[in-house]
């Protein structure tokens, strides 16, 4: 890339400054994930945060649309699909709702349990969904995703009197 000149409020530059720092803000918040997902503390994780801030810093972007658009972008990549389908509407639905479950178990304020518990009721909702989807879509196909999943339970147990 050729060396160009910061032009104050705009130009090439600036822009592929701002792009390259919500590029590196997108990675951490990556990593971030999976370093919740997986309980644990990372080396990766720090650096990522630290390429961010320094890259900020030094090309001295502005972070509140560096991180909307990161923000953005990251929804997009996990959210929005090209298939409209049932199926992806009820993934999207599930994988959002697990999320706010997930915020509000983090939360410490004095209203967080509350929304905590809604969220788990969303949660648990959004998995109705999306079996009952797959029971409708298997059903259109001549099987059923109930029977098949039931089927790893094994018999009833034996009822008590």
């Amino acid at each position: 890339m050729p060396d160009l000149t910061v032009i104050e409020g705009g130009g090439e530059r600036r822009d592929w400054d701002r792009e390259l720092s919500q590029q590196h803000f997108e990675a951490f918040v990556v990593v971030l994930l999976r370093s919740l997902a997986a309980g644990d503390g990372s080396h990766r994780l720090t650096q990522e945060f630290f390429r961010f801030l320094e890259h900020a810093q030094d090309s001295k972007v502005p972070v509140g649309p560096v991180l909307d658009g990161a923000i953005r972008t990251l929804h997009e990549q996990a959210f929005d699909s090209d298939g409209g389908d049932g199926y992806e509407a009820e993934k999207k639905h599930v994988l959002q709702a697990a999320l706010r479950v997930t915020a509000e178990s983090m939360a410490s304020d004095s209203l967080a349990r509350a929304r905590r518990s809604k969220r788990e009721d969303e949660l648990r909702h959004a998995i109705d969904e999306r079996v009952l989807g797959s029971e409708r879509r298997s059903r259109e196909n001549g099987w059923s995703y109930v029977a098949n999943l039931t089927e790893r339970l094994g018999k009833w147990p034996a009822r008590r009197k």
